[in-house]
This record gives C-alpha cells, sequence and structure tokens, in this order.
C-alpha cells in the first residue's frame, strides 16, 4: 500500500473533520459555515491558522483556547479523529479510490454531522439531510459491486417505508398524548437513509434505533438522569444503527430470521 497516498487521505480526513466542526456549531446557531473565518466560540476572537490545524492543535494548545484560556469542547478533536479512522478505515476495506469510496465517505461525513447537531442541540440540518438525499440519488449512476449500499429500486422503496411509518407513529402519538412526540428532522432524516440502506436496512434500522432509545430512557431514569418528560436525541439512535446495518449489512438474514 502506498504510504504517500494513505497520509494524503489521512490529511483529507482531518480536513474534513476540521470542516465538520465548523458545522457542528454554525448550523444549530444559524451561522454561516463559509464566513468568517474560525473564531473563539468564547470571546469570538478569530483563531490563527497555526492554532487551527485539526487535531495537532488540541494537544499542542492542551485543550484551552490560546485567546482566552477557557476548555475547548472535546467535540472538536472527536469529530476529527472520528473521520481521519473512519477514511482509513474505509479505504483499507475498499483498498482503492472509486466512487462508491467517495460517496461512503460523504455519507458517513453527512452522518457525523448529524449526530452531533442532534447530540449536542437537538437539531437535524435541513441542509445536511438534503445533501444526503441529493448524494444518494447521485449515487444511483455510479453503483459498482463494491456498494455497501442498494440499487435504486430498493432505495426508494426504504425511504418511503422509512417516512412512512415514522410519520405514522408521529402522528399517533400527537392524537394519544395531544404534543409532538417526534420532530420533523426525524422523519426526513430516515428517509434518507432508507434511500441508501434500502428496505431490509430501514426495518434493521428502526428496530435497533428504537431498541437503543428504550434501554438509554430506562437507563437514564433508573440512573434518575431524566425522566418520563425527558427528550432523547432519536436521530443519533437512527444514525448509530443506520452505520451498524452498513457494516453488518451481510448478516442480515441471520437478524431477521429471528422476527
Amino acid at each position: 500500500m502506498d504510504l504517500f497516498i494513505l497520509i494524503l487521505i489521512g490529511a483529507i480526513g482531518l480536513i474534513l473533520g476540521s470542516f465538520a466542526t465548523v458545522c457542528i456549531y454554525r448550523l444549530p446557531n444559524n451561522l454561516s459555515i463559509v464566513k468568517p473565518r474560525s473564531f473563539c466560540t468564547y470571546c469570538q476572537k478569530t483563531i490563527n491558522w497555526f492554532y487551527n490545524i485539526p487535531l495537532f492543535s488540541y494537544f499542542f494548545l492542551k485543550g484551552r483556547s490560546n485567546c482566552c484560556n477557557k476548555k475547548i469542547s472535546i467535540t472538536y478533536p472527536l469529530t476529527e479523529f472520528l473521520y481521519l479512522f473512519t477514511i482509513i478505515f474505509l479505504y483499507f476495506s475498499f483498498e482503492d479510490i472509486h466512487t462508491e469510496f467517495i460517496f461512503t465517505t460523504f455519507f458517513i461525513f453527512s452522518l457525523i454531522i448529524l449526530f452531533f447537531t442532534d447530540l449536542k442541540f437537538f437539531f437535524l440540518p435541513n441542509i445536511v439531510i438534503l445533501f444526503l438525499y441529493f448524494l444518494g440519488l447521485l449515487r444511483f449512476f455510479f453503483i459498482n459491486e463494491n456498494s455497501f449500499f442498494v440499487l435504486p429500486a430498493e432505495g426508494f422503496i426504504g425511504a418511503t417505508l422509512g417516512i412512512g411509518f415514522l410519520y405514522g407513529i408521529a402522528k399517533f402519538y400527537k392524537i394519544v398524548r395531544k404534543k409532538e412526540g417526534m420532530g420533523m428532522g426525524d422523519i426526513k432524516l430516515i428517509g434518507a437513509l432508507g434511500l441508501w440502506l434500502g428496505w431490509k436496512g430501514i426495518i434493521f434500522t428502526i428496530i435497533i434505533s428504537s431498541s437503543l432509545g428504550v434501554i438509554i430512557g430506562i437507563s437514564g431514569i433508573f440512573f434518575k438522569k431524566m425522566n418520563l418528560q425527558s427528550s432523547l436525541p432519536y436521530g443519533c439512535f437512527l444514525i448509530i444503527a443506520s452505520i451498524g446495518y452498513m457494516f453488518c449489512g451481510s448478516y442480515s438474514d441471520l437478524f431477521y430470521s429471528f422476527f
């Protein structure tokens, strides 16, 4: 394996991770992701480029901002590391740089942004979800035998099934409880996931994400960290389950044998 290519891939992963941190902070706060330049979220001072090197600057600064000595959120280095790990893992998995490698990279790139915006702000940016739809449709023109994902017909069935199921659950909950129980962001997200994963993937995702939600909810109540009125970032569970299906899809028949 070419060491230069591996280093280049790693650098791209860090750059994508750094850009993702910008999206994670700015999109929920309705700020432009293009300008101004990176700034301290505490004192708003512009960050010099040499204090803004992905991953390395965090450790060089010992986790504190250079301008006002405030603690830097662990989200920044964690996101950058996730992208570094992801892109290198995909490179080893595909053993080549081709269209499916690129599509898969940007699929996971989008999901990590959505995961952290939902986790931190209970917000799933429309622009990122729409990007997933656009990318999912565009990918149908470049399908190859190395794909993690499905053919167009199965993708459209998966999207329709996912949207229909969650929309039905949301409407039923509103009728019974007289309040919103699920945001439209979750419904739009599961449609995008269905487009990529197909009907089998979306059923897997719904079952696993719901199970995770129940486990986290019961655990939070048991340890008195939550109550019955507490909200959960369901989008995070959808994302975890969908990524799990991506890499365990070959075992899906075993999964469905239990139902």
